[in-house]
């Protein structure tokens, strides 16, 4: 496997590639790096899927995916989510090889070319984006928003956070707000898509089985017809500061399970001994709240713990009974402290370095799961290969563990319960 960096164009654009013969796929990634706003966040949540689903060659949908069929079912997508401190709008494409082609189709340049001229040549009318798509986006954004409570668990985490980082960027929903998507019109998303297309930090990367060189140099040409413009920075590392008193947030549905979400900081930054920790604490099926809140005292149906570096911060999700609640924080907590009291094994140390070590060695199985590993190393200024992450995280021991649990203080509880126990 072969990892290659280089900045090209001007300052804010770059790109990555990461080639290992055993991929038959090739994969591309043009991120869009950029500060939050919601108005931005609004049209992106809309504009996005319309990107990726026609283009000024293939103006509706039905005849975009005619044309990934025909290249042997090329596929072509987007996302928009908060990453650490920044807002990031990602376009990717996936196909097979060229060499794989049983008609001698330049399967993998011609998926390029599609997934270019969704960026810089996307279906327009009137000054906008085409109507009749947008709509349908529209409307699709405006239903999701309105069926969130579907997925209690999601919605729990997702206000657990807008609370916790309260006055930060971070704290913005993905889409903005449901009104800001209601105002949002074809011809002002675009004006927004075009600002954001220009002034964004860019960051292109290839991934698979292919040189990618020609891709490379289609991408280069596409981005200096561009032009250059000074380019935004938004910083991935971005701490949430800790509250001077926790915040306790509870809303009441009808539910027969209640969804928990804490969310802990530390009072100092220290990724390693802190993603050890979490995965010591409840990221693994021995790990401290699994074994004694789940399987011991049966307080949750589900209990789980992650660590976002960008933020600086430690997630519990858990599933309860409504009646459990008390009883289930109280726990979470108690195993914290556990953690930070040195209440664990050398064993169960090693075997969390294990689980770690596992995980990352499955990165090596995917294109994606390594286009996103070398990515968010980039964001650390780090080139390190997970296998060489592993070997750092060996290096970390009890004590930092020890230190990382104590520097956590709890920062924002919210409660998804079951509405009849309001009288109570």
């Amino acid at each position: 496997m072969a990892t290659q960096h280089e900045r090209f164009i001007s300052d804010g654009i770059g790109f990555a590639a990461v080639r290992d013969p055993k991929f038959k796929t090739g994969l591309i990634r043009v991120r869009l790096l950029l500060e939050y706003s919601e108005e931005v966040a609004a049209a992106g949540a809309i504009f996005m899927p319309v990107l990726t689903s026609c283009c000024e060659s293939y103006p509706d949908s039905s005849l975009f995916n005619r044309r990934l069929n025909y290249l042997y079912g090329a596929t072509v997508g987007s996302v928009c989510r908060h990453r650490g401190g920044m807002f990031e709008f990602a376009f990717t494409s996936s196909s097979i090889l060229s060499r794989y082609a049983i008609d001698g189709t330049d399967v993998s340049l011609e998926t390029a070319k599609l997934l270019r001229e969704c960026i810089f040549s996307p279906a327009l009318e009137d000054g906008g984006f085409i109507g009749r798509e947008f709509n349908i986006s529209k409307l699709s954004l405006l239903a999701e928003i309105d069926g969130e409570l579907n997925d209690k668990a999601a919605y729990a985490e997702s206000r657990a956070a807008e609370e916790a980082y309260r006055g930060e960027p971070a704290s913005g929903r993905w889409y903005g707000s449901r009104e800001a998507v209601e105002n949002m019109t074809p011809a002002r998303a675009y004006e927004i898509y075009r600002e954001v297309l220009n002034t964004a930090r860019v960051e292109v990367s290839f991934s698979g089985g292919g040189d990618f060189e020609k891709e490379i140099a289609l991408f280069k040409e596409a981005f200096a017809e561009a032009g250059s413009r000074a380019r935004v920075n938004p910083s991935y590392l971005s701490p949430s500061p800790l509250k001077p008193e926790p915040s306790e947030v509870e809303k009441r549905i009808e539910t027969e399970q209640a969804n928990i979400v804490m969310i802990f900081k530390p009072d100092r930054y220290d990724p390693d001994a802190m993603l050890l920790f979490s995965w010591l604490y409840g990221e693994t099926p021995f790990s401290k709240l699994f074994m004694n809140v789940r399987e011991k005292l049966g307080l949750c149906y589900y209990v789980s713990s992650s660590f976002a570096e960008g933020k600086n911060t430690v997630t519990v999700s858990s599933g309860v009974a409504p009646e459990k609640v008390d009883e289930a924080k109280s726990e979470i907590l108690n195993q914290l402290k556990a953690v930070a009291d040195g209440d664990f094994t050398d064993g169960e140390v090693e075997k969390t370095k294990l689980a770690l070590a596992d995980a990352y060695r499955s990165l090596y199985g995917s294109a994606s799961s390594l286009d996103n590993w070398y990515f968010g190393q980039l964001l650390r200024n780090s080139e390190a290969s997970p296998s060489e992450r592993t070997e750092y995280l060996s290096r970390v021991g009890r004590e930092d563990i020890i230190r990382a649990a104590k520097s956590l203080r709890l920062d924002t509880v919210y409660v998804l319960t079951d509405v009849k126990g309001e009288a109570e």
